[in-house]
């Protein structure tokens, strides 16, 4: 195991971010000052090893900032700490990831959106699987939503021509303007026997092509509320207790990415359109799980190394 002191394994972390990931510096200076609050009770604790500061004494720690912050600040300050673990583990300056096991605010999330786990988000894309014109759209629908991490919305007015296939993007249109959202290669087939099948269907009504991506069964451009209800079921059938809705599956990109992944805040803004601190951040800090879902392991902004 390394020998440097704790406070020199955080400033490899940092010089990482900075030099070798090029994050932002306001993200970097954010990192910079979560860690030197947990390097200061570290040191006040007089804990001079790594091996010491288990997940009792995280927990001690968490305890004194929930009395001095908000719940955001705390949740932002687990996620740094979260990213500080993981660079350490991989880099066998530490032997094992205690922090990694930590959920903390079990009972206090209820003013806060659902994420699912990533096994929920299979269960449920899973749950589609008709081979007529509805299960071959749900089944493509469900998977972008979450691919995209597109809003209800913004599915609603997509059209076919949105779509980049050959460079596996959506060209994403509301309100505030366009901007282009990376989607991984395993969604393509799926969009492209989607778009099969509503070809078909248009000719079998002998119904006029009006452009939009996602059709019903009139062929005619789904509604914020069909896009709702056909969530819903879904996550019924997948025997899913949580409230999901569209808005579900965006979080829950942006929260897999931002804590499974290599996406930095700045990067989770720009590719899924938020133009205020990330909801991640409010978000379930979750525990190791199963990352193999290609829809995440593979999508573009989860830049493995």
């Amino acid at each position: 195991m390394n020998k440097n002191t704790l406070k020199e394994n955080v400033n490899l972390f940092l010089e990482h971010l900075s030099f070798d990931k090029k994050i932002a510096a306001n993200t970097v200076y954010a990192y910079t000052n979560d860690l030197a609050k947990f390097l200061h009770f570290v040191e006040k604790s007089g804990v001079t090893k790594w091996s010491a500061v288990d997940n009792k004494f995280i927990e001690r720690y968490l305890n004194k900032l929930k009395k001095d912050m908000s719940e955001a600040s705390v949740k932002r300050n687990i996620a740094s700490l979260k990213k500080l673990y993981k660079y350490l583990y991989e880099r066998k300056l530490i032997e094992k990831r205690d922090f990694r096991k930590i959920r903390y605010f079990k009972n206090e999330l209820q003013s806060y959106p659902e994420v699912l786990t990533v096994r929920e988000v299979k269960l449920m894309t899973d749950a589609a699987k008709g081979r007529g014109f509805l299960g071959v759209r749900d089944k493509a629908m469900l998977l972008f939503l979450y691919s995209a991490g597109a809003k209800a919305s913004e599915v609603c007015v997509a059209k076919v021509s949105d779509l980049d296939l050959k460079n596996h993007l959506f060209i994403c249109r509301n309100h505030i303007g366009k901007r282009e959202v990376p989607f991984c290669e395993e969604l393509i087939p799926f969009l492209k026997d989607y778009l099969k099948t509503r070809e078909r269907i248009l000719v079998k009504l002998k119904k006029k092509d009006s452009g939009y991506l996602f059709l019903n069964r009139s062929g005619d451009k789904l509604t914020r509320q069909s896009i709702y209800l056909l969530v819903k079921k879904y996550a019924k059938e997948a025997d899913i207790s949580k409230k999901v809705t569209p808005h579900t599956l965006r979080h829950s990109i942006t929260s897999h990415l931002f804590f499974f992944g290599n996406a930095d805040l700045d990067e989770v803004k720009r590719i899924f359109g938020y133009t205020t601190t990330p909801l991640v951040l409010k978000h379930t800090v979750f525990s190791e799980e199963d990352t193999d879902f290609v829809y995440l392991k593979n999508h573009p902004a989860f830049k493995h190394r």
